[in-house]
This record gives C-alpha cells, structure tokens and sequence, in this order.
C-alpha cells in the first residue's frame, strides 16, 4: 500500500480566523469569536501562582501555569440560548481542584466593553 502525500480533503487542516476583543487587566471582560462561535469570559478573580514546589501546568505541549483562586464565568451560544457556566480552581492539598457550575442568565450583569 503508498502513502498518500496529498491530504484528503477531509484530513486538511481549516484555519479558523478569530478576533478576540479586550482591554484587560483594566476590564475584566474578554470577547473571542471564530467562525460560528463566539465566547464571553468575565474574569472575576485573577488568582495567583503557588510556589514552584507544587505549581501544575496544563497538559498541552507548551503548557500553561494552572494559577491557585482563579475564577471566570464564561458564556457562549446564540442571544436566546446563551449559555453561562462559572469555574473556579483552587489548590487543594497542593493539587488544582476545579469546580464548575452553571449560573442562571438572569443572576448575571455582563457589562459591554
């Protein structure tokens, strides 16, 4: 059998072009949008990193530092569908613990930009 060089269709990569609008640390909130998507993240606490000795990373190749007390609410979907979920991350026994819970749309103010 040969290797097929050219990728199938299905198998090429499709770039996704995306605008992110913010004005942060100064406003909290943070606008993403790509093709068909769109995300608000309202970072309600910034958090701090933990010592060296137990600071966690994320798992991606270049991974990020996890920080300790971090907070968003994060919401995405169409205007009628919105959907809103708080996260937290706290280190609990020097491991991020996460915690994730949806939050009514009315119990929230999402100031614009």
């Amino acid at each position: 059998m040969e290797f097929n060089e050219t990728p199938l269709p299905s198998q090429q990569v499709i770039k996704k072009n995306f605008v992110e609008i913010h004005n942060y640390p100064e406003k909290p909130i943070i606008e993403y949008s790509e093709t068909g998507r769109s995300y608000t993240y309202n970072i309600i606490e910034e958090g701090n990193y933990p010592p060296v000795a137990y600071l966690k990373y994320t798992k991606r190749q270049n991974g990020f530092r996890i920080p300790d007390n971090y907070e968003v609410e994060t919401s995405w979907g169409k205007p009628k569908k919105r959907h809103l979920v708080r996260c937290i991350i706290k280190y609990v026994d020097n491991n991020p613990i996460y915690w994730k819970s949806p939050v009514p749309m009315q119990q929230v103010y999402m100031p614009k930009l």
